[in-house]
């Protein structure tokens, strides 16, 4: 069965994990006491499906162990987090993605967001950074981060971002005062 279907349909329901069952009990009993990390993600997983961000970020809080250190679950807690506007939460997350996964260059466009949002200059501009060198094709990204740059006098670096808009798109407009 499907997650929606033993939630909402049934009397009773198992939480199965690699064949056995974690948790035993009505929709209600799992949903208010998951008593495992494994049970806590399923209706994590769940309720972001739904797109009940606050009640994800709820339930992957409580994941545990190793289960609350892997990609999966930073992913969809640091997701849920930043829908839900749990701003300082998705910082938090997004800094334990950025250490697991460097080379992904969305986990440092949502840091640079969410500085921007917790009103961390200097977070903008290195995250901002970060993203732009693992995505040099962004060209709004570099253009803003020339932006930044240029207004706090690092032109060097500014004319480096609007080199890098220029490659990524040649009939870019709109800075050349600068």
């Amino acid at each position: 069965h499907d997650q929606e279907e033993a939630l909402t349909m049934s009397d009773r329901i198992a939480v199965m994990d690699n064949a056995r069952v974690a948790q035993l009990g009505t929709p209600a009993e799992i949903y208010e006491n998951p008593r495992t990390a494994f049970v806590a993600k399923f209706i994590g997983e769940y309720e972001f499906k739904a797109k009940n961000y606050s009640e994800a970020c709820k339930y992957l809080g409580m994941v545990s162990g190793p289960d609350a250190k892997t990609v999966q679950v930073l992913d969809l807690y640091g997701k849920s987090s930043y829908l839900s506007k749990d701003y300082p939460t998705a910082d938090r997350i997004y800094k334990q993605l950025a250490v697991l996964s460097p080379a992904n260059p969305e986990v440092f466009k949502t840091l640079y967001e969410i500085a921007g949002r917790l009103q961390k200059p200097e977070d903008v501009v290195t995250n901002l950074r970060r993203y732009t060198e693992l995505k040099p094709s962004a060209a709004e990204a570099q253009r803003f981060l020339g932006d930044l740059l240029y207004d706090r006098k690092e032109y060097k670096g500014a004319l480096t971002a609007y080199s890098a808009v220029l490659r990524a798109n040649p009939s870019a407009k709109g800075f050349y005062k600068k």
